[in-house]
């Protein structure tokens, strides 16, 4: 484990929200997923160099997971997204192969895999209830396999009707947090799909949102998506709605912005989970993540050498990671109270 630069940080004169704790170094690829495990004792980043690699918080040691480790090391493929079972126990990935990992994280055992053919995998997510697992990729499908059989129980996908579908890639899916029946979905289609997968059909269309990573989250009727966009970057719409969205300033109300520079394209976007009130941002352009509060931004975390590309939060909210295109892992300290 290597230690790396420290980003720089900011915050409001008032108080600091962020304390930076480390950086780890493992890879020199992307990491496009972050997550914690539900107890809070690891870290899981997925990277682009085909590994999976937990970090145990208390020891601080990775440990590295790969699907085929005989394969020519030039040619793995990227692991895309990451999702924990309830217990913490077993670990599902997708990867740009097709497939879907399922491993045992204290053996790094393989445990099973699913082949999605012609496709490569970019996101996946389970339900509240962890009875339905969703996963979406290249072939601008989204399929939903039932969690303890592990087959395939529907694919959603374009129909005859303009609405009825993704036309492009999709790269972040999300379950509503209490109706199970709802699962969102969204890609380079500049649309954001709301399914009721008890229909396979739409039941929202949000047009607009160009989502590039795992950038939209729900909380109750709140949908935040994160554009890969340098104007409305990151928006807040009312699925009672579905139009007029609350579009978030990326700047503080007493930032100087010199001439030219322009809000980050959006990567990766969440509600903290312990307190839906803030909201953590990250991109490119301006390679940097920004906390907002109340719908404000509050705390940045400038002079990043390389875009955000992923951000997760601790289960009790007083700390997140962030990944970032350089192989990165920042592991900041976050004081809510």
């Amino acid at each position: 484990m290597e230690s790396a630069k420290k980003p720089t940080k900011s915050a409001d004169r008032s108080r600091t929200y962020l304390r930076h704790k480390a950086t780890i170094l493992e890879t020199e690829d992307d990491i496009f997923c972050v997550k914690y495990s539900p107890d809070g004792e690891y870290i899981a980043f997925a990277c682009g160099d085909g590994y999976v690699r937990i970090l145990s918080r208390r020891t601080t040691k990775v440990k590295e997971l790969i699907a085929d480790p005989k394969k020519d090391p030039f040619n793995q493929m990227p692991i895309t997204c990451i999702r924990w079972r309830e217990d913490s126990k077993i670990l599902t990935t997708s990867s740009a192969d097709g497939f879907i990992y399922f491993w045992h994280v204290k053996s790094g055992k393989l445990l099973f895999k699913i082949a999605e053919e012609e496709n490569q995998t970019y996101c996946l997510d389970y339900d509240r209830s962890f009875e339905y697992l969703a996963t979406a990729g290249k072939d601008h499908k989204v399929r939903l396999y039932d969690n303890e059989s592990l087959s395939l129980l529907s694919t959603m996908e374009r129909g005859g009707s303009k609405y009825s579908g993704h036309s492009n890639r999709i790269f972040a899916l999300k379950f509503h947090q209490i109706n199970s029946n709802l699962l969102l979905s969204g890609g380079w289609d500049n649309v954001v799909y709301g399914w009721d997968i008890r229909q396979n059909t739409p039941s929202h269309h949000i047009s607009g949102p160009n989502i590039s990573g795992e950038s939209i989250d729900v909380i109750g009727n709140n949908l935040l998506a994160g554009s890969f966009t340098d104007t409305s970057n990151l928006c807040i719409y009312d699925l009672r709605k579905l139009k007029d969205p609350l579009n978030l300033s990326w700047f503080c109300e007493n930032e100087k912005v010199p001439e030219g520079i322009v809000p980050s394209c959006v990567y990766t976007a969440m509600f903290l989970k312990s307190d839906p009130e803030y909201i953590l941002a990250g991109g490119a352009n301006k390679n940097e993540l920004r906390l907002f509060r109340s719908e404000k931004p509050i705390s940045k975390i400038t002079m990043l050498e390389t875009p955000c590309l992923s951000v997760d939060c601790h289960p009790e909210g007083d700390e997140f990671s962030f990944g970032c295109s350089d192989g990165g892992l920042h592991i900041i300290g976050l004081n809510t109270k």
